[in-house]
């Protein structure tokens, strides 16, 4: 029993010991290289923040080519009914055209009416004013028969007078017979001769008279019907002025038709140019009508062509989205792991201020977890409820923000932390919440506040930590004594070198951009290529053996950080700890080695000068 007790024992010790030295082996490969888990821990986050964001942009591309279908189908169906009006219009343009042609014949059948009835009026009033001046020259014509009557009835008047004398003298001259006649009564035989004469005076006198009273009842007769055509003829010149009257309205009627169609028979003109121009505009319209239709042909069989594509096209994005959420997936998986290792790391002794860049690779890899977890969520990958999310405490940032967070963070870094962080576990449980009622939209929402809330956090951590780092950080490169020659000049040179190289390890350590860790890396290339060329000048001059072979091994060495410096630019590299820790090997060897040699040629050719 005992000796099975002190067997076990021996065991157990031999492997604490075992565990002890593999712990001491852990230490020394970490130790070793901790600029390289701190650079594969930022590519890690630029994965992670990658897969997100693909992820991310593919669920919306994929949710904009639904909406892309719809608008599809909503574009193929006003297609169709374009198709249709402009069917429509096609035969509405070609009855349009023959009722222009109608109208183009009935136009010029209008305007040549029109330009007759202009030019019939214009000669009925040529005729008018030509009946008009007939009728003012009978009326002036029966004015003069009107006067020559009234002359006549007053000649007349004169005549009954005469006559009215004729019968006094005739009745006196019958007086005068008798008379006579008794006195050749009384005369007797003598007497007789002179009762003939008076006999025959008194014969003359009865006939005179008779002929004087027929002659005045004539003229009566005369008188009267003088005077009924005086009348007549007042009449008639009354008419003639009432003839002209209405002849002259007639006229001016006439005129106003004349002039009314002339007006009429430009506006015909014009009316048939316009639908001359309509009727060609009908025809332009047609045939553009046709091209219209040929082009919406064309436009449909280019768009059922671009929903073949875009059938494709969307398919491809699903499968990026598939590819995106399973890279998002593996990253939640290489994530995790890498926490485990550092937190092993971290664990272990010894480490000093590298501990603050690993703590902050930790809490920036579990804050991503975390997030890459509510992604997974989303993408179906996993299950995880909103219950599960909504305390802050639960997730590793919470739980540090509320232990060593709090002393380790000055008060306004970690109220701000504090509240972001709170902030993106609201944003979760509205994004899972979301998911769980098959809101997908309103998920993704949710989950685009969550991400840029999460970049706001790493970038207050990064802030935070890189000011503590950089204010306790330890060179790659050590400048002191053993560095030096006594060469003013050539020291100040190396002591440029060294800094630079400190200063491109320090950028990598704190995880500064690309463009940041270009622009040092050039500066080195410069300045390397500036220093090379003074210490050629240095040692030309002097009885130093190995001139050629030291201006080969500069020649080369700038080469090579030309190539990494191009390497960089084209982003076929990433600046990591062997290509740091063969330019302090190689800084540091080539001063101590190479150099040494020809400084002392040149610290003897000064002094022989």
């Amino acid at each position: 029993m005992w000796k099975s007790s002190k067997a076990k024992a021996v065991k157990e010790a031999k492997a604490l010991k075992d565990l002890q030295e593999a712990v001491k082996r852990f230490q020394e490969i970490f130790g070793q290289n901790r600029l390289q888990v701190s650079e594969q821990v930022s590519e890690l986050l630029r994965i992670v923040d990658s897969a997100l964001s693909t992820n991310q942009a593919g669920g919306d591309a994929v949710r904009r080519a639904e909406g892309f279908n719809k608008a599809f189908q909503t574009a193929s169906t006003q297609y169709d009914h374009v198709a249709e009006r402009m069917d429509v219009l096609k035969e509405g343009l070609l009855a349009s055209a023959s009722a222009a042609e109608q109208t183009s014949a009935a136009a010029e059948e209008m305007a040549a009416s029109i330009e007759r009835i202009s030019q019939e009026s214009s000669h009925s009033y040529t005729e008018i004013q030509e009946i008009t001046a007939l009728t003012r020259q009978g009326q002036n014509e029966m004015s003069q028969t009107s006067s020559l009557i009234r002359q006549m009835t007053s000649a007349i008047g004169d005549l009954r007078g005469f006559i009215e004398v004729i019968d006094d003298i005739a009745a006196k001259t019958s007086i005068l017979a008798i008379n006579a006649a008794i006195q050749a009564a009384h005369a007797g035989v003598a007497g007789r001769g002179f009762a003939v004469v008076a006999d025959e005076v008194r014969k003359l006198a009865e006939s005179s008279s008779k002929n004087a009273e027929s002659i005045a009842r004539r003229m009566v007769g005369l008188i009267s019907d003088i005077g009924e055509a005086e009348k007549a003829s007042d009449r008639t010149s009354k008419l003639f002025g009432t003839t002209e009257q209405r002849v002259q309205a007639a006229a001016g009627s006439f005129l106003e038709i004349e002039q009314g169609t002339k007006e009429l028979a430009i506006g015909g003109r014009e009316i048939l140019s316009a639908v001359l121009s309509l009727r060609e505009n009908t025809s332009k319209m047609h045939d553009a009508g046709e091209s219209v239709v040929d082009a919406i042909s064309t436009l449909r069989q280019g768009l059922d062509g671009l929903k073949i594509n875009w059938n494709a096209v969307e398919n491809d994005l699903k499968t990026i989205r598939t590819h995106a959420t399973e890279v998002n997936f593996d990253s939640l998986t290489i994530s995790q792991s890498f926490v485990s290792q550092i937190q092993t790391l971290r664990s272990l002794e010894n480490l000093e201020t590298s501990d603050l860049a690993l703590l902050a690779s930790e809490l920036k890899l579990q804050h991503s977890a975390w997030s890459s977890r509510i992604r997974a969520a989303i993408d179906g990958r996993i299950t995880l409820k909103s219950h599960d999310v909504s305390d802050p405490h639960t997730s590793a940032l919470g739980s540090w923000l509320h232990s060593d967070g709090k002393s380790l963070l000055q008060e306004g870094v970690w109220s701000a932390l504090k509240q972001s962080h709170q902030a993106a576990h609201e944003a979760a449980v509205v994004a899972l919440a979301a998911y769980e009622k098959g809101e997908l939209l309103n998920a993704e929402n949710a989950y685009q506040e969550l991400s840029k809330l999460s970049k706001k956090i790493l970038e207050v951590i990064d802030s935070d930590f890189r000011g503590r780092l950089d204010s306790s950080f330890k060179p790659l490169v050590s400048w002191g004594p053993d560095l030096q020659f006594g060469l003013e000049k050539i020291d100040q040179q190396h002591h440029q070198l060294v800094d630079l190289i400190n200063e491109l390890h320090k950028a990598v350590m704190l995880g500064k951009s690309k463009d940041e860790i270009g622009k040092i890396v050039k500066g080195l290339a410069d300045y390397t290529v500036y220093h090379f060329t003074d210490e050629e000048k240095a040692f030309q001059n002097t009885p130093y053996p190995y001139k050629d072979q030291h201006v080969a091994i500069h020649k080369k060495f700038v080469n090579q950080v030309v190539d990494l410096q191009s390497q960089l630019a084209a982003g076929k590299t990433v600046l990591g700890s062997d290509t740091l820790v063969f330019l302090k090997d190689w800084l540091v060897n080539h001063i101590q080695g190479t150099d040494r040699i020809y400084v002392e040629h040149v610290l003897r050719a000064n002094l022989s000068a």
